[in-house]
């Protein structure tokens, strides 16, 4: 028989699921409202503390802890916002609530921001299904909510997974060889005229009927008259004037009545009187042409041609269908209104201005009319004609250049052009079905209209895609100097050295690279230099980089994640992000990005780049574009251009979670945790990859949290969970470890880990889980160079009814709290209030109560003996009965208690016997109990290895324990046993004061003292207990067991 006195120095281990026997001394098997602090001991832990009552009626808290989403934006070192979204988390097409809170961190004050719609001034209606609001409604069940955000700069983007990316159908315009899927394209260029010298047209036409038109310059000598005109060689090597000799050759094989050269005998040849520029054709058919009049759709159209200024009176009047077949009148002259719209053609000083603003005036009624004009100069009747044609989607085709073509389903909805201009022009109107119609145009000079530039561009309508495609019409070009000097394309070249400078504005060509692969293939698009042009509009300007024509090109905003914006200091707006539209490339060459068509799980920023996680992928945005996720070249590899890839194993692999942590983005899927990897030259598209770095299980629930050097993350179990730090081993880039930090409490985090917050400078992991409304868990730690010489697992229950959720904000932990309002026990039916705790141990506590408020003077007034102490907002803190039984009010100072009386208003706090008016030192709470439970006490002998091993053999009796505390105002230790055991009585002894058993309330000893109590059993038998339920704070230094061991032998003996 030997008794030992046991001297436990701290009682800072936490809980442990482990056999007692296995413990570390200062663990324990039960800890709530205790705070394990390394350096001062166990302390009752710090309060809430009020700071203010949010609206009782706000919906977004109306809801379950694990169905409200919190983040918070960081405006400045003193103000930041919280954002609360709430869903009921049942109902499928749930309307989600959403608010917005503005903390003062240095005030401790808060207020709702008022939230407007996206044009910054309508009210967001919440209830009503506002179309912004919309694209937070939860359509599928979830273990929590289905939000994401991330805050860049002034504006936060929340992510909905319940919503799919798309892109909308609007497709790319321009013009070339398929614009709207059936029209066929070309351009002949002239690059380069020469003396002596044949270029040579090579026209095929829709049945295969090949024509060839030839032009010749002569020596340079003298014109092909022989000097009579006075026309020398010279002109003959101008570019320009070699593509009106084709030009003019060329189109005299359209409609037009007076134009039927090309119908001649084949062996004719002409000289241009203009330019002494020599031209032949010659048919492989005697049936060629141009005009091919079988079957299809009708293309009606007409000009308007003018020979004169027209006057005030002369009007114009034109019938055409708008986008929904219905046939509209609009009628033009210079005094009035259009009939049906609203256009005034202006007579300018010279005909050419009035046509050009009669073509304006056309244009403006694009919309309504679906009709637009183009001015061309007609130089065999020397008049200028104004052609019309259709702009409609879809069934009707558009052609922007001369030639007056409308394609109907319908095929009553025809277009037709009327001039009433007296004897200053004349109007000519087709009804006569013409389908695959070739059409050829240059430039018009900008005065006296002459068709002038060496290119020429042609063009054949279809109804269908497949008619275009069987076609075989085409135009190419060759001349005599090896097809250097001029070239031919349609919508495919292999180089870009044979583009010209002046050019249709908004022509497309894909240029092509390696025959064998289509990844280094690009486009290119003619911009004028006119801002102003219209497409197909001749111009100089530039050949940039471009988009295929016909490619979805646009992101939905409506099913992207959206953003809240500040409009003043109290209103922000919620409204759809302005995503870019893609610019260059096709489907193939700039694939849409990966998140089209998938949920976003998560949206993060990193290393100035948007990021979302979809899938398998993970897609970076333009470096400092958080807005566009496409490429800006195709034709060039772009450092800072988005970055789109995929997981590489083996598996599917769902990517929840993006962290930045240490430079690095770590990237964690359900069963492994992957790095986002670069090379020497930075994060760019060609370097960034996504490799493996470790293989743990993790929850799809909780976002883990960076801490330190370290990121903690959750891990689901059968109705359980824990927790895990994953750090970087230092061995490689790629190498990470994680550990199990609440290995030893297996089933103590009760259900799944919803919420996990973490502070370095409180040395504190905070989780929130699915079960226990008011329950937090508690990890704290405390390192000594790299060793851990704490763990330590506790739980903190609030003295209220619901925890919304938690951040860290500083050194305060804020919280969204909820109280039943009156009788109610749901969540739907609260008090909503704002407060903070603290989890350093900076602050010396002199009392510790939950919903801390401290009145101010002109709250306290006197009203007879008592003194009625007014809360914050009327907030009904004496409405409810099981909150009403823990109201507690002293005075800060000196810890005075008053008696609260059970009487008066709910808002309003009665202090029964004392007169306090204007008093600023009352404080008002509610009390909560913090209790702790000692292990089951062996005593321990060392072992060969150093460490200490508790003696199991024989009988262990625990004498007595004696507990070490200062600071110290009320403290408990209970002595109990087994109900079934019969064997006594508990035995509970209290400290109250300065001495065991006594003392004044209120009195805060500096000094430290003890509290001893018997046990006297066998130590499997007593549960022994500290506990604290008053306002007082408790700090416990350490404890004390004498224990008494018999061994077996000498039992025996």
């Amino acid at each position: 028989m030997a008794y030992t006195r046991k001297n436990i120095k701290n009682l800072t281990g936490g809980v442990s699921q482990q056999p007692d026997s296995e413990r570390f001394d200062n663990q324990c098997t039960a800890q709530t409202n205790f705070s394990a602090d390394p350096i001062k001991g166990l302390t009752k832990r710090a309060g809430t503390n009020y700071v203010q009552l949010i609206n009782d009626g706000e919906a977004s808290l109306q809801h379950a802890s694990k169905n409200t989403f919190t983040h918070v934006i960081n405006r400045s070192s003193g103000e930041q916002l919280m954002l609360v979204i709430g869903y009921d988390g049942v109902t499928d097409d749930a309307e989600p609530d959403i608010s917005l809170l503005k903390l003062n961190t240095e005030t401790d004050t808060a207020e709702v921001m008022t939230l407007k719609a996206a044009d910054g001034t309508t009210a967001l209606d919440v209830a009503g299904g506002d179309s912004d609001i919309n694209y937070l409604d939860v359509a599928n069940s979830h273990d929590t909510h289905p939000y994401s955000a991330v805050t860049i700069a002034d504006y936060t983007f929340i992510a909905n997974k319940d919503k799919t990316p798309a892109l909308k159908a609007t497709t790319s315009g321009g013009i070339g060889m398929y614009e709207r899927d059936h029209v066929k394209r070309g351009v002949l260029f002239i690059q380069e005229g020469a003396y002596d010298s044949e270029y040579t047209v090579k026209a095929t036409d829709s049945e295969g009927t090949t024509r060839l038109i030839r032009a010749r310059t002569t020596n340079s000598g003298q014109g092909n008259d022989g000097g009579a005109s006075g026309k020398t060689g010279a002109m003959d090597a101008n570019s320009d004037l070699i593509a009106g000799a084709l030009h003019k050759a060329l189109e005299a094989g359209d409609d037009s009545a007076d134009n039927v050269a090309f119908t001649v005998s084949s062996s004719a040849t002409y000289t241009d009187v203009s330019t002494n520029i020599r031209y032949t054709w010659s048919d492989d058919s005697s049936d060629f042409t141009f005009n091919d009049t079988v079957g299809g759709s009708n293309y009606d159209g007409g000009n308007v041609a003018f020979t004169g200024q027209p006057a005030d009176a002369d009007k114009i009047t034109i019938t055409g269908c708008d986008g929904s077949n219905t046939v509209k009148v609009f009628e033009f002259d210079s005094n009035s209104s259009v009939a049906g719209g609203s256009a005034t053609v202006t007579i300018g000083t010279t005909l050419l201005d009035t046509m050009e603003n009669l073509v304006a005036a056309i244009n403006a009624l694009t919309a309504t009319l679906s009709l637009s004009a183009h001015l061309v100069y007609d130089e065999t009747e020397s008049v200028y004609k104004v052609f019309v044609h259709s702009t409609r989607e879809g069934s009707v085709h558009a052609s922007a250049i001369a030639g007056n073509m409308v394609e109907t389903t319908d095929s009553g909805g025809v277009m037709t052009v009327t001039a009433i201009a007296g004897a200053h022009g004349t109007a000519s109107s087709s009804t006569a079905p013409v389908r695959n119609q070739i059409h050829f145009q240059r430039q018009i000079a900008k005065t006296g209209g002459d068709t002038i530039g060496s290119v020429i561009t042609w063009y054949a309508s279809y109804a269908t895609k497949a008619e275009a495609d069987a076609s075989p019409i085409n135009i190419e070009i060759t001349d005599s100097y090896g097809n250097t000097m001029a070239s031919s394309y349609t919508d495919v070249l292999d180089n870009l050295k044979a583009l010209p400078k002046i050019a249709p504005n908004n022509y497309v060509l894909k240029i092509e690279g390696n025959e064998e692969t289509d990844t280094d293939d690009y486009y290119v698009k003619f911009t004028s230099d006119d801002e102003n042009a219209t497409t197909n509009e001749f111009g100089s300007g530039k050949w940039k980089e471009g988009i295929a024509i016909g490619v979805q090109y646009q992101i939905d905003e409506t099913t992207m994640p959206h953003q809240l914006v500040k409009v003043d200091e109290d209103t922000y707006k919620f409204q759809p992000a302005t995503w870019s539209d893609k610019k260059v490339g096709d489907a193939t060459l700039d694939p849409a990005p990966s998140f089209i068509g998938k949920s976003i799980n998560d949206i993060f920023f990193y290393k100035s780049r948007m990021g979302l996680l979809a899938g398998e992928s993970v897609i970076l945005s333009e470096v400092d574009d958080a807005e566009n996720f496409w490429r800006s070249s195709v034709a060039n590899s772009i450092d800072s251009d988005r970055i789109d890839i995929s997981s590489s194993v083996n598996e599917i692999t769902y990517l929840n979670w993006a962290i930045p942590f240490a430079n690095q983005l770590v990237i964690f899927s359900d069963r492994a945790q992957f790095l986002l990897t670069q090379g020497n030259q930075g994060l760019t598209p060609s370097t960034a990859a996504l490799s493996l770095g470790s293989s743990y299980e993790n929850s799809t629930i909780a976002r883990p949290v960076v801490n330190d050097n370290t990121i903690v993350f959750a891990q689901e179990k059968s109705g359980a969970s824990a927790l895990y730090e994953m750090y970087p081993t230092g061995n490689t880039e790629l190498s990470f470890e994680a550990t199990n930090i609440s290995e030893h409490i297996p089933s103590y985090i009760s259900g799944k880990i919803v919420k996990i917050e973490a502070s370095s400078l409180a040395s504190t992991v905070v989780v929130q889980t699915d079960t226990g409304d008011n329950t937090l868990y508690i990890y704290r730690y405390y390192n000594q160079g790299k060793n851990r010489v704490q763990s330590a697992w506790s739980k903190y229950e609030l003295a209220s009814d619901y925890i919304k959720g938690g951040h860290f904000i500083s050194d305060k932990f804020h919280l969204i709290e909820g109280h039943h309002d009156g009788s109610s026990t749901t969540v739907a039916d609260c008090h909503w209030i704002l407060t903070y705790m603290k989890f350093d141990n900076t602050d010396s506590l002199t009392n510790s109560v939950d919903l801390s408020f401290n009145a101010p003077g002109s709250s306290v007034t006197d009203s007879g003996s008592d003194t009625l102490v007014a809360m914050d907002n009327d907030f009904d803190i004496r409405d409810n009965a099981a909150r009403k039984a823990k109201i507690v009010a002293f005075n800060k100072t000196d810890n005075t208690l008053y008696t609260v009386a059970d009487s008066g208003a709910t808002d309003v706090v009665t202090l029964s016997g004392v007169n306090l008016a204007g008093n600023a030192n009352i404080v008002v709470g509610l009390k909560f109990t913090a209790s702790y439970e000692f292990s089951k006490q062996y005593i321990k002998r060392g072992s060969a290895d150093g460490k200490e091993t508790a003696i199991t053999d024989g009988r262990t009796t625990n004498k007595w324990v004696e507990v070490f505390f200062n600071d110290t105002q009320h403290l408990t230790a209970t002595v109990s046993f087994p109900t079934e055991t019969d064997f006594r009585a508990s035995s509970v002894k209290t400290y109250t004061g300065s001495f065991a058993g006594g003392g004044v309330i209120g009195d805060q000893p500096s000094e430290t003292s003890s509290l001893r109590t018997s046990v006297a059993a066998r130590n499997d038998l007593p549960t022994i207990t500290l506990s604290s339920a008053t306002h007082q704070t408790v700090t416990i230094t350490g404890a004390a067991f004498e224990l008494m061991h018999t061994s077996r032998a000498s039992r025996t003996n």
